[in-house]
């Protein structure tokens, strides 16, 4: 099953701020600085700690635009609407109130579903506690064979 191109990013992107295809025609030097724009968000998102799986191409300009974006169905919002949001100023448009209150919705969507449950074991000098009847003779936990890697 294919997912999202960089072009249908870009498009959605474009669709946001008011510019349909069917009504204005879009040149390909401008899909080009827009994709171009996408490159750089996706970048700066990763430099954050955020990273969706996008397919990055590290030179400037040699993006293709018919290519799979990488991106999982939970970040595709996120990503057309951010750049919606990125791009709308230099184009003399203004972003909805709706699709700010969108972004703002898939964005925090899309952090939740890439955030990793770390696992935690207790480590064995931690007090067990009053409730702890199963080791009445050790006022410890049980000592666990984790490495310390595997504790923290």
């Amino acid at each position: 099953m294919a997912g999202y191109s960089k072009l249908d990013l870009v498009n959605a992107a474009f669709n946001e701020i008011g510019f349909a295809n069917y009504v204005y025609d879009i040149d390909p030097d401008q899909l080009n600085r827009v994709m171009m724009q996408m490159d750089a968000m996706m970048m700066s998102w990763k430099s954050q700690g955020i990273n969706v799986g996008y397919y990055q191409t590290y030179t400037p300009g040699q993006s293709d635009l018919n290519s799979e974006s990488g991106l999982p169905s939970t970040a595709i919002e996120a990503c057309y609407l951010g750049l919606a949001k990125r791009i709308a100023p230099s184009l003399g448009k203004t972003l909805s109130l709706e699709t700010a209150k969108n972004f703002g919705e898939a964005w925090r969507a899309m952090l939740s579903n890439i955030v990793r449950d770390i696992p935690y074991k207790q480590p064995a000098h931690l007090l067990a506690g009053s409730g702890n009847r199963g080791y009445v003779d050790n006022v410890f936990l049980p000592t666990t064979e984790a490495t310390i890697d595997e504790l923290f």
